[in-house]
C-alpha cells in the first residue's frame, strides 16, 4: 500500500460500511501498561480472564497493555517501555520472579518514579519480598466466600478517581481479603474504601480451622501508596473473580487506579501536574471521564461464547525456556453444542471449485461480531479448509464468538499451465469481500474483519493486511468496489520474504527467471506506517520455512512503525496444532484478537474506528 486510496473510492466505502478510518481519540495518550500474572501460591482459574479483560480495558480507552508471565519481561529493559506494572493476583513472588528480576521492579520503581497497581492476590505470601511487602503495607490472613456485601468510601478520598461519584455507601460483590493488620495511618498510605464486615461472613470455612481472623471495624479494601521516594502504588480487593469486575464501578476503579499510577490525566493523558496548573487557570473546568460511561460487558467482550477460556499462558514470552515435543493435537476436533457449520459455501464466481465452510457461534438478536478468515497451508499446491488442523481453529475462533470463515483457493497441481499466483491472493481478498457483502445475514461487524493464516494461508494473511487497491493486486470481480482491507492478521509460520526462501511451483517461474514475481508476492516488500497490526508465530526447529522470515517482517514492521508482535517459539517444527500438549497458543491469539477487533456489543454500538488508514 503504497498510494493514497483515491477519494472516490474511500467516500464509497464509508457508505458502504459506515467506517470512518480516522483514529480514535485516545484517553490514555502513549500510556503503557504490563501485566504479570505468574503465581508461586494459589492460582485463580480467573486469571487468564482477567487478563483479557485489562487488555480490552486499555483498548477502550487508548492504553498499550501488553501481558506476561516470564521473569524474562521484567528485566530494566524491557520494564522501561512502561509506565504501570499491574499485579493480576501474582501472589508469593519470591517463588517465580528471580532476585535480579525483583530488584529490577524495585529500581524501575523507585528511580523510575513508576506506578504499580495490585488486583487482589497481590499481596497474599509477599513476606519473602521484604520490599513489595513495605510498599504493599500488610499481608494475608485469610478471605470470605464470593460474596454481597456494604462499602463505604473514605470521605477524605470521595474526590479520588477511583471512586470520585460513588455514592458514600454502596452494596457490591467480591470475595474479601482478611490482612495480617490495617494500613489506616501508615506514612504515605491513604485508605479508599472499607468493607463493613457486619454484612457478610468475612471468613470462610476453609480458613476457619487455619487461624483465619476477621479485621473488624477497620478493614480497608482499597489504598494508595506513595513512598517518599519513587512511584505510587494502588491496591485493591476487586479482580480475584471476573464476577467483581462486572459492573461500571468496577470498571472506573480499575482503570482510575491504572492512571493514577502512571501519573496520568483522564482524558489528556499528560502528567498530573500539567492538568492542574491548567485546571487552575480554566475555573469551574473538570475533568472529562472518558469512557466511563460505556457498559463494559465482560461475557461478549472478554470471554466469548465459550465463557471458560481459562488459559494459564502470557502474551509476551512462553514461560517455559523448554517445550515438549508433540505439537499435534490430542484428539480429532469435534463440532461442540451451539456452534453452527455451513459447509461448502460458494463465494468465487460459479465456474470455480474452491468453497468456503462457515462456523457460526449462537448470536442474540441484533448482536453484531467480528469475522475471522482462515486461511489453510499447504505450499500453495496442498491443503484443504477440511483438515483437522484448520478445522480446529475454525472450531476455536467460533466458540469464542467470532463468526469463521474458512476457505479453499486456487492451488498449483501437476498439468497447470499457469502461474497460479496472484489467484490465490485474489481469492482471499475476494473472500473479505464476501464477508463484508454477507455481514447483516451473518451478523458480522464489516469493520471488524481479520486474516488467519498458516504456512502459505500465513502467507496470504500477511498479504491482505499490507496491500490495498493502489497495489494492483485486487480482484477485478465479483464484488467490485467493496474493500478488501482487514484489521489485524496473524502468521503462523507464513514465508513472507520469497527471493530469500526458495523457488515455488505455483510461478512456474525460478527466483533468478523472474525475481520480480517473488517480490510481488513477499509481504515484506509492501510494509509501511498504515498497515494492520499483524502477529507472527514461527518455531526454531521449522526446516521448511525457517523462523529468519518472521523476523524480517518484524523487523520491517518495526522500522514503518506498525503495531506487532512476534513470537518465536522455542523448538517447535513447522506445523503445529493451535492446542497440542506441547502448547496451547489460544490466550496468545485471542488476546491479540480481542485487543485489536474489540468486539461489538450490539448492533446500536458505535463501532470504534482504529483501522489502519489508507496509503
Amino acid at each position: 500500500m503504497k498510494h493514497i486510496l483515491p477519494v472516490l473510492l474511500l467516500l464509497l466505502c464509508r457508505a458502504a460500511f459506515a467506517h470512518d478510518p480516522s483514529p480514535t481519540k485516545s484517553s490514555g495518550a502513549g500510556l503503557r501498561v504490563l501485566v504479570y500474572s505468574n503465581t508461586g501460591y494459589y492460582r485463580h482459574v480467573d486469571i487468564p480472564k482477567i487478563n483479557r479483560w485489562l487488555v480490552l480495558l486499555g483498548h477502550e480507552n487508548g492504553i498499550e497493555v501488553d501481558v506476561t508471565e516470564h521473569w524474562k519481561d521484567l528485566r530494566a529493559d524491557e520494564l522501561a517501555r512502561y509506565d504501570v506494572l499491574v499485579l493480576n493476583n501474582a501472589n508469593e513472588l519470591d517463588k517465580v520472579l528471580p532476585e535480579e528480576q525483583r530488584k529490577s521492579v524495585e529500581e524501575w520503581f523507585t528511580n523510575g518514579g513508576k506506578g504499580i497497581v495490585g488486583l487482589h492476590a497481590a499481596l497474599v505470601h509477599q513476606t519473602k519480598w521484604p520490599w513489595l511487602n513495605e510498599l504493599g503495607g500488610c499481608d494475608f490472613n485469610s478471605d470470605s466466600d464470593f460474596s454481597k456485601a456494604k462499602v463505604k468510601i473514605d470521605p477524605a478520598a470521595k474526590d479520588h478517581p477511583a471512586v470520585k461519584g460513588q455514592s458514600a455507601e454502596f452494596w457490591i460483590e467480591a470475595d474479601w481479603t482478611n490482612h495480617d493488620r490495617a494500613v489506616t495511618g501508615k506514612p504515605g498510605f491513604n485508605v479508599l474504601m472499607r468493607v463493613d464486615e457486619t454484612t457478610y461472613t468475612p471468613v470462610r470455612d476453609y480458613f476457619k480451622t487455619r487461624n483465619g481472623k476477621p479485621m473488624g471495624a477497620d478493614h480497608p479494601i482499597a489504598w494508595t501508596h506513595e513512598p517518599a521516594t519513587g512511584g505510587r502504588f494502588f491496591y485493591t480487593e476487586f479482580g480475584h473473580d471476573l464476577r467483581s469486575l462486572s459492573t461500571p464501578f468496577a470498571r472506573q476503579h480499575i482503570l482510575e487506579a491504572i492512571r493514577w499510577a502512571a501519573k496520568k490525566t483522564v482524558a489528556s493523558g499528560k502528567p498530573e501536574s500539567q492538568l492542574r496548573a491548567e485546571e487552575e487557570r480554566q475555573p469551574g473546568s473538570a475533568q472529562n471521564h472518558n469512557g466511563l460511561q460505556r457498559t463494559f460487558d465482560v461475557t461478549t467482550a472478554g470471554i466469548g461464547v465459550a465463557g471458560n477460556l481459562a488459559f494459564t499462558t502470557n502474551l509476551l514470552s512462553p514461560i517455559n525456556a523448554t517445550e515438549p515435543k508433540d505439537w499435534k493435537s490430542e484428539k480429532d476436533p469435534e463440532i461442540p453444542k451451539g456452534i453452527h457449520v455451513d459447509r461448502d459455501i460458494m463465494y468465487l464466481a460459479s465456474d470455480r471449485r474452491e468453497k468456503a465452510d462457515l462456523y457460526l457461534p449462537t448470536l442474540k438478536d441484533g448482536q453484531r461480531v467480528p469475522a475471522v478468515l482462515l486461511m489453510h497451508g499447504g505450499g500453495f499446491n496442498d491443503g484443504d479448509k477440511a483438515k483437522g488442523r484448520e478445522v480446529q481453529m475454525a472450531v476455536e475462533m467460533a466458540q469464542h464468538g467470532y463468526v469463521c470463515m474458512s476457505i479453499n483457493y486456487r492451488l498449483w497441481n501437476k498439468g497447470v499451465k499457469n502461474p497460479t499466483w496472484p489467484q490465490s491472493l485474489l481469492d482471499a481478498k475476494t473472500a473479505v469481500r464476501w464477508l463484508r457483502v454477507n455481514a447483516d445475514r451473518l451478523q458480522i461487524d464489516a469493520d471488524r474483519i481479520a486474516a488467519f493464516g498458516n504456512s502459505a494461508g500465513g502467507n496470504l494473511a500477511a498479504m491482505l493486511a499490507v496491500t490495498d487497491e493502489a497495489d494492483g493486486l485486487e480482484p477485478a470481480a465479483p464484488m467490485a468496489g467493496v474493500s478488501t482491507r482487514v484489521r489485524c492478521a496473524i502468521n503462523f509460520y507464513g514465508a513472507l520474504d520469497l527471493p530469500n526462501y526458495h523457488d515455488m511451483k505455483m510461478f512456474l517461474q525460478t527466483r533468478e527467471e523472474n525475481p520480480d514475481v517473488y517480490r510481488k508476492a513477499s509481504p515484506v516488500f509492501y510494509v509501511s506506517k498504515n498497515d494492520a497490526p499483524m502477529l507472527l508465530v514461527h518455531g526454531t526447529a521449522d526446516e521448511t520455512v525457517p523462523h529468519s522470515q518472521a523476523e524480517t517482517m518484524a523487523a520491517a514492521l518495526k522500522k514503518a512503525g506498525v503495531m506487532h508482535q512476534l513470537e518465536i517459539v522455542p523448538n517447535a517444527p513447522h506445523t503445529f496444532a493451535l492446542v497440542s500438549p506441547a502448547r496451547d497458543f489460544r490466550p496468545l491469539l485471542f488476546l491479540f484478537l480481542d485487543k485489536h477487533l474489540a468486539p461489538v456489543r450490539s448492533s446500536t454500538t458505535k463501532p470504534t474506528t482504529d483501522a489502519p488508514a489508507s496509503k
